[in-house]
């Protein structure tokens, strides 16, 4: 795998982590798989936060199946588990693994809905910096892409999906105000073509950052055009364009249309989360663009509009 520049992630990475500053209540842990089977327009976003000198966690997280939300956990004040991430459960979701970095299993249980998820990866883990750019989301993070096998249960139904997803991991002292808007898409179109780029729009300017994997090499984003058709809802994309240059000099471009969409965040965060069908060359695939308006004003905007401090 192409050198990103970043840390070697390594099995204990996937371990459960301590603050360094016992005092520091914006320190928080989180983990996330974020799914689509394109094929059944199904989906979901499933993502716990561990808030341990504040000793509470959170879930936010929503399911749609066949087009439609059929579940969804917003708890902001849980109690924090002692568990290890090997082995964990946060309100309604329970994640196991056995630390290899590639094998996942995420089980979440919703009023009138449970939704059974074995994800593996096919892509060795990426580290990216989350504290660059005027952002401070993290110390360390990584994640990969890979596919997924879902065992949904609606009571009266049962489905059987296969898909494509996005797992992360990551740590550090987290301020989501330093990080007002943004894009963030990933896209899955096979083992050999797969990509993750974020467009952060921060306190400090704009920054780019992400990764492509084409026949076997990762390439870092040095650049990245995201231009989503947004609904009437002012906040899910109906449809975009992103096109992605990398280290390497060369682009690719994704095109896809919103299948489902659904409301994401909790506190500090408003963003659309829109379950996308993507094209690149003549493939087809899936994936997620998650777009985080603007809603007010940065420094560099109240410097031009002569606004106060």
């Amino acid at each position: 795998m192409t050198d990103l520049g970043m840390r070697t992630v390594v099995s204990d990475d996937t371990h459960g982590h301590r603050p360094d500053d016992p005092d520091d209540e914006r320190w928080q842990e989180s983990f996330c798989i974020v799914w689509h089977d394109p094929v059944s327009r199904s989906g979901g976003n499933h993502h716990f936060s561990l808030w341990r000198n504040q000793r509470i966690a959170d879930v936010w997280s929503w399911c749609v199946i066949e087009g439609q939300e059929v579940g969804r956990e917003q708890e902001n004040e849980l109690p924090i588990p002692e568990a290890d991430l090997h082995d964990i459960t946060v309100g309604g979701m329970h994640v196991r693994t056995d630390g290899d970095l590639v094998h996942y299993q995420l089980v979440h249980r919703y009023p009138g809905c449970v939704v059974t998820i074995s994800y593996e990866a096919w892509c060795d883990p990426v580290e990216l910096d989350y504290a660059r750019g005027g952002a401070r989301l993290g110390k360390r993070h990584y994640e990969t892409l890979g596919g997924v096998r879902v065992q949904v249960d609606l009571g009266e139904r049962q489905l059987d999906l296969t898909g494509v997803a996005f797992q992360d991991h990551s740590w550090g002292t987290r301020e989501l105000g330093r990080n007002p808007a943004g894009q963030f898409f990933f896209a899955v179109l096979g083992r050999d073509l797969m990509a993750v780029v974020y467009s952060r729009l921060t306190v400090e300017g704009l920054d780019q950052d992400g990764w492509v994997l084409r026949t076997g090499a990762v390439q870092p984003v040095v650049h990245a055009s995201i231009a989503a058709d947004i609904g009437t809802d002012g906040l899910i994309a109906r449809s975009c364009r992103c096109d992605v240059w990398t280290g390497d000099g060369t682009g690719v471009r994704f095109t896809g249309v919103t299948q489902a969409g659904a409301v994401e965040g909790g506190i500090g965060l408003l963003a659309g989360d829109a379950l996308v069908a993507f094209e690149c060359g003549g493939r087809i695939g899936g994936g997620m663009l998650e777009v985080k308006p603007l809603r007010a004003a940065l420094p560099a905007h109240r410097a031009l509009l002569n606004l106060p401090d």
